[in-house]
């Protein structure tokens, strides 16, 4: 079919198909810290099922990726985790797919579609060979979890032009369908640019970002009998991060004949007009798009920024941007009765639903920014001072706290002191006291700075010790000491 035949086909009337709803396990790549899910690969699968019973999600998107043992990119150059929930280091077999299915069936959470983000059209050979082969891996996967889709980027040779990337599409991608096809998979593509993904100043490097690359990448695949097998997976907030019309969009294909064309979508909050008229409600931590902070109110709308966060995993949550139309700063700044403040939250910790802290800095745009500390105590936000440097420019990129331990230590504690006797009845005492409680250590730290969710090593401490000066008074309750008699006065004669 021409496009003009396509585009002169009369529409077909709306059919409205339930979609899954489901989580993308990437969002929370550390929900099994590494250290526990490397020796036993299905035991995150096992908990990212159970955790999405726990809030009520039917489904997860079950994200996979090459471990960063066996990754092209040092793991000190990833600006991210790995998120490999699914963990392909060794095949995955059907004694792997029974133990998964099992979690399934008692969680009662089931799987949307498998995704593997990564450039599939990577200028070295042996690194495109190895991110293909990985890919076969998930399309067997998903075959034995019975899963109809699979979700990933077509990506680009960034030393390549558009055309001869297109004609890479078809010699190098058109065949990841064909085994798509064989399979009976799906394969939906997700639009984000990855501008983040080369060193130099090329925003698009993944080659379907937009409907006009969408359709000739389709048209490649009409050709090669693999159309059925390439869909996209929308995600709107990619669209507003290249300042495109969300809305147009979708007419754009209707109007091309294409409207088929998008099979699945991402969604996160994100700022869809100037207003910012996203509200955010995550466990009680922001209710209703409102946070307040005793009397004050610090914002009536809350909003996710991107802040350059092209180069984050589609799910990765950026900075926070609050928009503060009235705030006092601590002791360290100046009053800033009045303004209009932007203030951006970089990390934040829970120690428990009502204990949050996030940190960040704010400015009211005439001068350097101040550091932000808030502080949400189950039912409001409260802002705690913090230090600054001189004249502002102070910011706080990351918070973290500490699982609970416990450790056995011989403690001890030596005790010197003098006593003075005022009356029989009252002493008036000075101590000295010197413990020694021996090392202490933390459990994992767990923080997030707004770009990684990282589970480092515990904290150590050296040997606690305390040294007091006590002052105090002894009253006897009991009953007075019985006088002592002077001896009597023996005269002689």
């Amino acid at each position: 079919m021409t496009n003009q035949q396509r585009r002169d086909t009369p529409p077909c009337a709306f059919k409205p198909k339930r979609m899954k709803l489901s989580v993308l396990t990437a969002a929370l790549q550390e929900l099994t810290p590494r250290s526990r899910r490397d020796p036993d690969p299905d035991l995150a699968i096992e908990e990212w099922l159970d955790f999405a019973r726990t809030i009520g999600c039917p489904n997860i998107q079950l994200s996979a990726a090459i471990h960063p043992s066996q990754s092209d990119v040092p793991a000190e150059a990833l600006l991210d985790p790995v998120a490999n929930t699914l963990d392909l280091r060794a095949p995955f077999d059907r004694a792997r797919a029974t133990r998964v299915a099992s979690a399934m069936k008692t969680t009662g959470v089931g799987l949307s579609d498998l995704g593997y983000f990564d450039n599939m059209l990577a200028a070295d050979p042996q690194i495109r060979a190895r991110k293909h082969d990985f890919m076969l891996r998930v399309f067997d996967a998903a075959v034995l979890l019975d899963c109809p889709a699979v979700c990933g980027f077509v990506g680009r040779n960034p030393d390549l032009g558009m055309d001869a990337n297109l004609t890479m599409f078809e010699s190098e991608f058109v065949p990841l369908l064909r085994e798509a096809k064989a399979r009976g998979l799906v394969y939906r593509v997700e639009q984000c640019p990855m501008p983040g993904w080369t060193t130099s100043d090329a925003w698009h490097n993944n080659l379907a970002y937009a409907p006009g690359p969408w359709i000739a990448l389709h048209r490649i695949c009409e050709r090669h009998g693999v159309a059925d097998q390439f869909r996209i997976h929308y995600d709107p907030s990619h669209a507003i991060l290249m300042g495109q019309d969300t809305r147009s969009v979708f007419q754009y294909l209707k109007d091309e004949g294409y409207g088929f064309l998008i099979g699945g979508f991402h969604v996160k909050g994100q700022v869809i007009n100037a207003r910012g008229v996203h509200d955010i409600a995550e466990d009680g931590v922001a209710t209703n798009g409102r946070l307040a902070a005793e009397d004050t109110e610090l914002t009536d709308r809350i909003h996710l920024s991107y802040s350059g966060a092209g180069s984050k995993p589609m799910s990765q949550l950026s900075r926070i941007n609050v928009n503060i139309p009235s705030y006092v700063h601590g002791q360290s700044g100046p009053p800033l009765i009045g303004q209009t403040i932007g203030a951006f939250l970089d990390g934040v910790a829970a120690t428990s639903s009502s204990s949050v802290w996030a940190v960040g800095d704010i400015s009211c745009g005439c001068g350097p920014g101040f550091s932000l500390v808030e502080r949400w105590n189950g039912s409001s936000w409260s802002i705690v001072a913090s230090p600054n440097a001189s004249g502002g420019g102070g910011s706080i990129l990351s918070t973290t706290y500490a699982e609970n331990a416990s450790k056995w230590n011989l403690a001890w504690a030596l005790y010197a002191g003098l006593a003075y006797k005022v009356t029989p009845g009252l002493s008036l005492e000075l101590t000295y006291r010197y413990v020694n409680l021996g090392t202490a250590t933390t459990g994992l730290t767990n923080s997030f700075d707004g770009v990684t969710v990282v589970n480092a090593t515990p904290f150590q401490f050296g040997t606690i010790t305390s040294q007091d000066v006590m002052l105090g008074f002894r009253w006897n309750l009991g009953e007075p000491e019985a006088p002592v008699m002077a001896p009597p006065i023996i005269r002689k004669g």
